[in-house]
């Protein structure tokens, strides 16, 4: 049976409070047996709402990698979101395909980005290898 989650909640509630009044209504008999029953049964309504919420939250993040997971397009050795246009910074492929973390990569040079968390690097075609060449062969002393 598949409850919305508001019907769930309220009928935890509704038996937590009927429980409560059971043991109002026959406190005078003093039955100790009886009344760690009732206990146990609120112990055990309040695990199972607890249980409950737990598993609404988990719910809700694993929609969320999954609606992220189709906005996402792998090109290239990154990840690109589809919706977001305007940015155009690639998530790391390998923190998102092992842990399921879409980690932005930054920017270290031209068409060269890295991960922060996992230190891996991406290049796309724009990418330069730096000419440092310049500087070592510079000989201020010959003729031009």
């Amino acid at each position: 049976m598949d409850l919305p989650q508001g019907d769930v909640l309220m009928s935890i509630e509704l038996a937590r409070r009927s429980i409560k009044v059971l043991m109002n209504t026959h406190s005078s008999l003093k039955n100790v047996e009886r009344d760690q029953k009732y206990m146990d049964l609120l112990k055990s309504l309040h695990q199972m709402e607890m249980a409950y919420m737990a598993m609404e939250k988990e719910n809700t993040q694993i929609k969320n990698e999954l609606a992220l997971a189709k906005d996402l397009i792998y090109s290239g050795g990154a990840h690109w979101s589809k919706s977001d246009e305007s940015k155009k910074e690639p998530f790391c492929s390998p923190c998102f395909e092992h842990k399921g973390q879409a980690i932005h990569l930054k920017q270290y040079s031209i068409g060269a980005w890295h991960c922060p968390i996992c230190t891996d690097t991406y290049r796309d075609s724009s990418y330069r290898e730096p000419n440092n060449n310049h500087y070592y062969n510079y000989d201020p002393f010959a003729d031009s």
